[in-house]
């Protein structure tokens, strides 16, 4: 348990942050877990009271308690990762709606986890915004905790979280980024069925991924930072749909299962009911899908072994060579992939920096050279 003094010093432990081996083996924070046990509500609601918490709104101060310990006690059992990852910006939550459908403020969850930490229940990294490391906080049980979990079996069982809520499979985000909310329409109720029988289909099968002989110390190039550990959960297989800029005319992307997020030399050893895949794979499928539309064949006009990520222009005007030539290969994608995407070049430059930031050695090129070059060579963005 925390001495009362030092609550402030373990909330504010930005200034002496440090970067920890599992800090991004993570669950976001899930809004649709929730629990109908009439046992589990009400020792929330004594504990709530045994907090010294104030009793102004004590209905959504106690619902929102409960909520943070369904994540935290899911987290425990599930083995899924080390942490919760959750903000306490008001920017993270958007309100009671198909996102949050239990309302969780952001307000409410700092009062709730700041108070968990007084007693010792919660152990607790603050979030950081440093120019080139940028994450939300992160939150898990404590020893005393997973005691209590442990010594009120009857309580905090597997059917405590049987009535979790489904989750929203179409999201549509504004231009800024931001989850927005949509009047129901033909469109995403099609969209929605048709996911739901695609994720029931995922579920019946059994997707793992065979590393048998896998050389790990090839994973990634030489030049790039090597992760200290690459962890995928391949219980996780629910996908959704993220359309953009308030429209379903834009985006409209698969997104969550963790096949879509793993390093691409992997992807050969998925295997699905313990059978091999093969993945086809077409060569920079954007770029010629632009040229087409515009009536042109790249590869019979340019040749069929031109890359067209990495034409002479950018050879020259780089430098690039064979010991560096997938990682400007991939920088040259990623530019190429955030001017087409982009109406501006100034947004194209927000944009292409965000992707490259995560790199220090990628971050020191000038980006404005960079989208002049792509600018000038294709012509068609």
């Amino acid at each position: 348990m925390l001495e009362e003094g030092r609550l402030d010093d373990e909330i504010n432990r930005a200034a002496t942050f440090e970067v920890r081996d599992d800090y991004d083996d993570s669950l976001l924070l899930n809004f649709y877990l929730t629990s109908n046990s009439e046992g589990f509500w009400t020792g929330i609601e004594k504990l709530h009271d045994n907090l010294g918490m104030s009793r102004h709104s004590r209905e959504a101060r106690t619902k929102t308690l409960g909520f943070v310990f369904l994540n935290l006690f899911y987290l425990f059992t599930s083995g899924r990762a080390e942490w919760i990852a959750f903000s306490r910006s008001t920017n993270f939550y958007t309100g009671s709606g198909r996102y949050n459908p239990q309302g969780i403020s952001a307000r409410q969850i700092r009062s709730v986890v700041d108070a968990l930490i007084k007693i010792g229940y919660i152990e607790f990294i603050r979030g950081v915004n440093f120019v080139d490391f940028k994450r939300i906080s992160r939150m898990r049980a404590t020893p005393l905790l997973i005691e209590l979990f442990m010594s009120s079996s009857d309580i905090f069982n597997d059917d405590l979280l049987l009535n979790t809520l489904q989750p929203e499979l179409i999201i549509l985000k504004d231009n800024k980024k931001k989850k927005k909310e949509y009047p129901e329409s033909d469109f995403t109720r099609n969209s929605r069925e048709l996911l739901d029988r695609y994720n029931a289909m995922l579920k019946k099968n059994l997707i793992d991924i065979d590393l048998k002989g896998f050389n790990w110390k090839r994973l990634y190039p030489k030049k790039i930072k090597q992760p200290k550990y690459i962890k995928f959960d391949v219980l996780n297989k629910l996908t959704y749909r993220v359309f953009n800029n308030s429209s379903f005319e834009y985006g409209g992307r698969f997104y969550g299962g963790w096949f879509q997020n793993i390093p691409s030399s992997l992807r050969s050893r998925i295997v699905i009911n313990n059978k091999p895949t093969v993945e086809y794979d077409f060569r920079a499928i954007h770029v010629v899908l632009l040229y087409a539309l515009n009536g042109i064949d790249y590869f019979s006009k340019y040749g069929e072994d031109v890359d067209p990520y990495l034409d002479a222009e950018s050879v020259r005007a780089f430098e690039v060579t064979g010991k560096n030539r997938e990682i400007y290969r991939s920088l040259f994608k990623t530019t190429f992939m955030c001017c087409i995407n982009s109406d501006s070049k100034e947004k194209a430059k927000k944009a292409l920096a965000n992707s490259v930031r995560k790199d220090t050695a990628l971050s020191k090129l000038k980006l404005d050279i960079l989208l002049d070059l792509v600018h000038a060579y294709r012509r068609l963005i």
